[in-house]
């Protein structure tokens, strides 16, 4: 690293832009001209030079095959651990090339292309941030990132709910469930409060819990009959009071309807 800082800022950024380019092994052809236009494609420096200074001090190796020339990263593997999607190498690796210095772990072939990724060394350079979880497709647009304030297992109790209800989520439904959510929380609700409501409720989806009980109000007319919606209007309409009359009334309205239902 002492040898590192030593370099130009020019240097420095070109060396980093040469862990972007390699690929999943830490190799990559050694194509000064190619590598300028990708790293530096506005910019006047000489990349070979890069190159030249940065082998000696052990930051890289450059090797030749059948005369192809490649570049090797040196401890590229220590730092990085790609993503067991990415496309394998297809640069052949340095002759006699030491094994601590060598390529990414191994991966079974039958296992390329799965979502889940390869063990992460621990000092690799790429953080673990929020909580991945994927459907049983496991691909990788099904990656769900739930929020730092939701706990997995309240949401693990919402999405069971929603399977018993015949009704699982897809990532994009959760996606949207949890905006909601984030909004409720936003205004000031409680997240696992409101997915616990829901559940009690058997609802498929998350309320507002102002609004809750004037949802299941309107649910429950819904569900109401042709003859339990008309004694209902008859009974807000003539049942003004709780005089004797007024009661009175009421009753006749209840035996009217009764009657008009049974024929």
């Amino acid at each position: 690293m002492s040898c590192l800082q030593k370099f130009p800022p020019m240097g420095r950024l070109f060396f980093i832009g040469l862990w972007l380019a390699a690929d999943r092994e830490g190799r990559l052809e050694d194509r000064p001209r190619k590598l300028k236009a990708m790293i530096f494609p506005f910019d006047d420096c000489n990349v070979n030079e890069f190159l030249h200074d940065l082998e000696p001090r052990g930051f890289l190796a450059r090797y030749n095959i059948e005369g192809e020339k490649f570049i090797q990263i040196t401890n590229f593997s220590k730092h990085q651990t790609p993503h067991i999607r990415e496309a394998a190498s297809v640069i052949p690796p340095q002759k006699q090339e030491h094994h601590s210095e060598g390529t990414t772990k191994v991966v079974p072939k039958h296992c390329l292309g799965d979502v889940e990724a390869s063990p992460r060394s621990p000092d690799s350079l790429i953080p673990d941030k929020g909580i991945l979880i994927s459907d049983s497709n496991k691909r990788a647009d099904a990656l769900v990132l739930l929020p730092e304030w939701l706990s997995p297992s309240v949401w693990g109790d919402w999405l069971a709910h929603r399977k018993t209800l015949k009704a699982p989520m897809t990532p994009k439904a959760e996606r949207m469930a949890l905006a909601r959510l984030s909004n409720l929380r936003v205004k000031g609700h409680d997240p696992q409060q409101v997915i616990e409501t829901a559940i009690m409720s058997g609802w498929k989806m998350f309320y507002e819990p102002n609004n809750a009980n004037n949802n299941s109000e309107i649910k429950y007319r819904n569900r109401m009959s042709a003859s339990d919606k008309t004694r209902e209007h008859m009974r807000q309409k003539y049942s003004r009071g709780h005089d004797r009359g007024g009661q009175k009334e009421a009753s006749i309205i209840d035996g009217e309807v009764e009657r008009d239902a049974e024929t």
